[in-house]
This record gives structure tokens, sequence and C-alpha cells, in this order.
């Protein structure tokens, strides 16, 4: 009986540290604020609908991947919507539309030393067994409004 009670305080114990320290990641790290939360809603809505134009609409000119402007590399770099839509199926192909679809994004985490976005910024990262992932897609808020800012080469 002594040996139950034991298991059951440590047990107990135990719970209680991870969820206390689950509770200071999450402070941490934070909930998606409001204003991410509805622009995700709109960019989630218009990726589901194949709505190259909503979406084209919600990002940030001159978009760029994180290889525009290295020399010897391909980089796209887009100055305008019409650029944009000119490799919208490249940029959203299946298995990222599947991500968004299922808000597989994340914010900061001050627990990952070299994460690449800041406290501001979201980050999906869509990858599947068959698709490692190629490109973080990074959404800030840009003159007070959250848009898709870039997508970075995954290194």
């Amino acid at each position: 009986m002594k040996q139950i009670i034991i298991i059951l305080l440590v047990s107990i114990v135990f719970t209680q540290n991870t969820f206390a320290q689950q509770k200071k990641i999450q402070k941490l790290i934070g909930r998606p604020e409001e204003h991410f939360t509805l622009f995700w809603a709109k960019f989630k809505k218009a990726i589901i609908a194949n709505d190259s134009d909503a979406v084209s609409r919600m990002v940030a000119y001159p978009f760029a991947d994180g290889n525009a402007g290295n020399v010897g590399n391909y980089g796209l770099i887009c100055k305008d919507e019409t650029d944009f839509l000119q490799y919208y199926s490249e940029l959203f192909p299946q298995h990222v539309k599947d991500a968004i679809k299922n808000d597989k994004y994340r914010g900061f985490d001050p627990t990952i030393a070299t994460d690449r976005i800041t406290k501001e910024q979201y980050l999906l990262q869509p990858s599947t067994d068959k698709h490692p992932p190629l490109y973080n897609y990074i959404f800030s808020k840009v003159k007070g409004i959250y848009k898709m800012i870039s997508n970075s080469y995954n290194n």
C-alpha cells in the first residue's frame, strides 16, 4: 500500500511539474495574436478556394525567397501581384495547401536558439514524408496588417 501511495505522489508531482513547464512555455511563446488569427482565417479560406487573386493581395511586395539576390543561385523575386500569380502553383503545391488547411503554423519559440522568426511573426513550415520542408513561409505585420512576407529555403 505504501508503494502505491508513493507512486501516486511521484506521479502527481511529475504531472504538476510537466503542466507548469508547458504553461511557462506557452506563456513565453504566446497564443496567436487576434489580428493574426483573423488574417489566417482569410488566407486559409483563399488557399482552400484556390483564389490566387485573393492570396496575392495578402502578400507584401516585393516578395522574395531566401535565394533572391544571391549570386549564382536561382532566386524568386515578385515585384507585384502579377509576378506573384505567375509562381502561385509553384509556391502552393498540394502539400503546402494541406499544411495551411490544417493550421500548421507557429509563432516565435524562444526555446529554439536559431528561430527564423521574431516575436511578431508566424512561420508555416510544411513537410510530409514525401515532401521535406523546402520553404519556410513567413508572415508578419506590414504597416499594421499581417501579410505573407517571404518564403526562405530551409537549409
